[in-house]
């Protein structure tokens, strides 16, 4: 999967400035879909991997070319939510959260590198906040293109969705998002509950099966787990974990919104752009 653009038989430029649009960016791939909230909708989707991964040199530019080549990022929506992966956060309870603090909190357990700045997101139905480091030009950049914009860490879509979702288990409900060549999260909950919640650096397919079955390890093999990002069941991550996890699933988009474009998708790939707060 190099390239895909698709669109609903109900997208409409005339209509647009109604639509959000929803954006995840790293050094391997550009990905975003364009949401209709009225009729609950998914019009467009967009992705591409890049030839070679970028690095902290060409991303911006990279990105920036991209953006003057797609029509669709050169217009005005309602609103614009950007994804940002990074594994440098921390989640602070609600009763413990203090801006002024903030900082001394986040570099106990980060390094914030030159540039870096440190922006939060609040997640109501855990009462938590996830603060996360962002670099200030890739703010600056990004706001300028957009200034409907909205910054959400890449842990956001996960833990909030599954949030909701996991108030029908008793047992403990894992999400895992694995992007190769780049970053893993783990997420347990339970009941509305988070367990647990991580960011592995993904070192190998060996290195994330090892790392997710050590995880899973102190909340049973026989909890049921959801797979998304860049997974097929041809991968070898698949596989292994098929022959351990007797409940072993791949991500849906939540009720109440339609993917449906002239060609299947495999919409576990992008669970965090499906997945719209309400």
């Amino acid at each position: 999967m190099e390239q895909i653009q698709l669109f609903d038989k109900t997208f409409t430029l005339t209509k647009i400035t109604a639509y959000s649009l929803s954006l995840e960016i790293d050094y391997t791939h550009m990905a975003y879909t364009i949401v209709d909230h009225i009729r609950h909708r998914f019009v467009a989707l967009f992705y591409k991997k890049f030839e070679h991964p970028l690095n902290n040199e060409n991303f911006l530019n990279t990105i920036e070319q991209q953006i003057k080549n797609d029509q669709y990022l050169q217009k005005h929506y309602k609103e614009v939510n950007f994804i940002y992966p990074s594994n440098k956060f921390l989640l602070i309870p609600q009763e413990f959260f203090s801006k002024k603090d903030l900082k001394l909190y986040f570099q106990t357990g980060n390094e914030l590198a030159e540039g870096e700045e440190i922006q939060f997101n609040f997640i109501p139905e855990v009462n938590t906040y996830l603060a996360f480091a962002i670099s200030s030009e890739v703010t600056n950049f990004f706001v300028y293109r957009f200034p409907e914009i909205n910054f959400y860490h890449q842990g956001i879509p996960l833990i909030r969705k599954y949030a909701k979702f996991s108030q029908k288990f008793s047992t403990p409900l894992i999400g895992i998002n694995i992007r190769k060549k780049s970053l893993m999260d783990i997420l347990i909950m339970s009941e509305g509950k988070l367990l647990f919640y991580n960011i592995f650096k993904c070192l190998g397919e060996d290195n994330a099966i090892y790392t997710i079955m050590r995880v899973l390890k102190d909340f049973g093999y026989n909890s049921q787990v959801e797979l998304m990002g860049d997974i097929s069941k041809d991968d070898k991550i698949y596989k292994t974990l098929d022959q351990y996890l007797p409940n072993l699933n791949f991500a849906d988009v939540q009720n109440k919104y339609t993917v449906e474009f002239d060609q299947p998708v495999e919409t576990h790939r992008f669970v965090n752009l499906f997945y719209i707060p309400e």
